[in-house]
């Protein structure tokens, strides 16, 4: 999987998963409990996105992984769903940072591409080949 930054407007779209990156402050110990509740609230009253997990990596430094279930007529984007966790109340002490996209298909890379993009080109070559050499005269 792959981290790709996007900026906190972008349009979302149904099945699309995110990274909120959000700064904090507090103990540890109640950082999680308010995070908790924050999953349940949210799971429970919002059904346009899930949290799938949350983390706290480090220091003042709190992730949630939300996948997009639908599209509704309001339009999603990283800040409505960080808008929505941050109101709960619980968590006032939360500001969005980073927000990226999380992509799966191997295509998304520069890299990716070129790779099977040679790879496509050698079965071409192959085939030419192949086809040459069945009607070699003999």
């Amino acid at each position: 999987m792959a981290r790709v930054e996007i900026d906190q407007n972008e349009p979302l779209q149904p099945g699309d998963i995110v990274e909120l990156e959000f700064i904090g402050f507090s103990m540890l110990w109640l950082q999680a409990a308010q995070i908790a509740a924050i999953e349940y609230w949210i799971n429970l009253t919002r059904k346009e996105f899930t949290i799938l997990n949350w983390s706290i990596p480090e220091k003042n430094k709190v992730i949630f992984r939300v996948r997009v279930n639908s599209t509704n007529p309001v339009l999603i984007t990283a800040l409505v769903i960080a808008g929505a966790i941050t109101a709960v109340g619980v968590v006032a002490w939360l500001s969005l940072d980073k927000v990226y996209k999380i992509t799966t298909e191997i295509t998304q890379s520069p890299a990716a591409s070129v790779a099977i993009g040679g790879i496509g080109s050698l079965a071409i070559v192959a085939a030419i080949i192949l086809f040459l050499g069945l009607f070699e005269k003999k």
